[in-house]
C-alpha cells in the first residue's frame, strides 16, 4: 500500500495507478496460467500413464487422451480473466487511496 501511497504523492492520477495495478496482476495471472497448464498437462500424461498400467475401467471418461488445445486455450485465457474479475474493486480501492493515509506510517 505504501507503494501506490508514494505513486499518488508523486502526482500519479488514480487511473494511472489503477492501470499499473491491474498490469502486475495480470503479468503474475498469466505466469500462473502457464505454469499451471504446464503442469495440468503433464499430471494428466503421468496419471494416464499410470491408471493405464492398472487397466481401470470404471473411469467416468476417455483417460488415454490428452487435455486438447481447446481446453489448453481456455485455461490460459480464463485465468487471467478470473484473476482481474476478483481484483477489480481491490484495484480501484486502492487506486482511489488517499496518499496521507497510505504513507502514514513511514
Amino acid at each position: 500500500m505504501r507503494e501506490i501511497g508514494l505513486l499518488r504523492a508523486l502526482g500519479w492520477e488514480p487511473r494511472r495507478v489503477a492501470v499499473a495495478v491491474l498490469a502486475e496482476v495480470l503479468a503474475l495471472a498469466g505466469v500462473t496460467a502457464v505454469l499451471g497448464t504446464v503442469v495440468g498437462v503433464v499430471g494428466s500424461l503421468v496419471a494416464t500413464k499410470v491408471l493405464a498400467g492398472r487397466r481401470i475401467e470404471q473411469l467416468p471418461v476417455d483417460a488415454w487422451q490428452a487435455p486438447g488445445l481447446g481446453v489448453i486455450v481456455l485455461a490460459l485465457v480464463l485465468v487471467p480473466v478470473c484473476v482481474a474479475v476478483g481484483a477489480a474493486r481491490s484495484v480501484h480501492r486502492a487506486a482511489n487511496t488517499d496518499p496521507d493515509t497510505a504513507l502514514r506510517d513511514l
